[in-house]
């Protein structure tokens, strides 16, 4: 089932993840280093040397530490009947009332050999309850953080201010979204805008 989510696209996303890394890198040795007195000339240095080690060093300390695959969407929308059916294991609790996750839930799995670690979040929208607002703000970091978002919609009701608003934020990362609930009847069709668009029912496979 992960494989029909992650397409082809888990080696870039790793190489993706590398080449954050040496961004970051080089981005602190510029600001560390001053421009005067061959400062450039080191940060650049600097990347050469990064660009050797990139492809050994960071891929695989992915390897061992795993990808980062967070699932977000808007409450009620399914994150914890697919992410229970990723790990084959009922992990997370499942309930037709919105916001039953309050907190993230990360579980190991393997993809072809590659380590993933995936996390359930809560459902991310505007409330006034303190404790889901907690896990909202969790959630939020977790998707800034993540390797690979998977952004979950509810195919059976329409696209609404929630849903755009976690696709946009999803929109410079790589992510895959998840139309859900397709054993029910579908209230829109999605363009993919450069992301992978899967639809299926986390319910029935």
């Amino acid at each position: 089932m992960f494989e029909n989510l992650m397409g082809r696209n888990l080696p870039c996303w790793i190489h993706s993840r590398s080449d954050r890394w040496v961004e970051a890198i080089l981005a602190r040795a510029r600001r560390c280093v001053s421009p005067c007195a061959g400062g450039d000339g080191l940060v650049q240095g600097i990347g050469r040397r990064l660009a050797g080690v990139q492809s050994t060093f960071e891929y695989g300390r992915l390897l061992v530490e795993g990808l980062r695959v967070t699932i977000v969407g808007k409450p009620n929308v399914g994150k914890s009947s697919l992410f229970n059916r990723l790990l084959r294991a009922d992990r997370a609790i499942v309930t037709e009332i919105p916001g039953t996750t309050r907190d993230v839930l990360t579980e190991p799995i393997s993809l072809n050999g590659v380590p993933l670690r995936v996390s359930d979040t809560a459902g991310i929208r505007e409330t006034q309850d303190r404790v889901e607002a907690i896990g909202v703000s969790r959630s939020l970091e977790m998707m800034s953080d993540s390797d690979v978002t998977i952004v979950v919609l509810d195919g059976s009701s329409p696209i609404g201010d929630e849903d755009e608003s976690i696709l946009r934020r999803a929109q410079p990362q790589a992510h895959v979204v998840v139309v859900n609930k397709t054993d029910l009847s579908q209230a829109f069709e999605l363009s993919s805008n450069g992301a992978r668009v899967v639809r299926m029912s986390a319910l029935t496979g």
